[in-house]
């Protein structure tokens, strides 16, 4: 996104352990609209300085409420993981759009996570949906990919996304670039 997170005073992190609001810790980037919330690598942290927290799950629903009406949409990047981060992210959110890999064990991995999805619905947040799955980095060459899409479209039906994101080498090289991948991937990457 062209922002050096190396130079910026506060990042998500910060807000997480309530040592600044999400406000000031916002940055405009090069794209028209985009504002973001950046995160540094102390962010691996949060596992362990947050789980004992009061309240910890609902730290970032709690930073996002003062914002929500100055946009438009708000996009939660998370690891591939179900650690605390994810939790809180799950707890603030709407909704959910699932990237998934079209491989034995990220179909796995899907099970789990929407079973954990239904767990914080029915513990933490009762309005959160799952929008959709999202095949990522699709490689139509492959007969696993087109297995794997075949098992995820029979199990989840419509919430699988018609449209997929297909395998891209420069998808991969954006962030070197300190680059959105719109930017650098145009139709080479089909």
């Amino acid at each position: 996104m062209g922002v050096d997170t190396l130079t910026l005073p506060l990042s998500i992190y910060d807000v997480l352990l309530k040592e600044a609001s999400l406000k000031d810790a916002l940055v405009n980037t090069t794209i028209t609209n985009l504002t973001l919330a950046p995160a540094k690598i102390e962010l691996i942290n949060a596992d362990i300085n947050l789980v004992n927290q009061a309240r910890y799950q609902s730290r970032l629903k709690e930073s996002l409420t003062p914002i929500t009406n100055r946009y438009d949409y708000i996009i939660i990047d998370c690891p591939p993981s179900l650690g605390v981060l994810t939790i809180n992210a799950l707890v603030g959110a709407d909704g959910v759009i699932i990237p998934i890999l079209c491989d034995y064990l990220s179909l796995e991995g899907l099970r789990q996570l929407v079973n954990s999805i239904e767990m914080v619905q029915k513990r933490l947040n009762p309005y959160l949906k799952i929008l959709g799955i999202l095949p990522n980095m699709v490689d139509f060459r492959l007969n696993i990919t087109k297995e794997s899409l075949t098992l995820v479209k029979t199990r989840f039906k419509e919430l699988v996304f018609k449209n997929v994101i297909r395998t891209c080498v420069r998808a991969k090289e954006a962030p070197s670039f300190g680059k959105s991948m719109s930017s650098i991937c145009k139709l080479e990457c089909r």
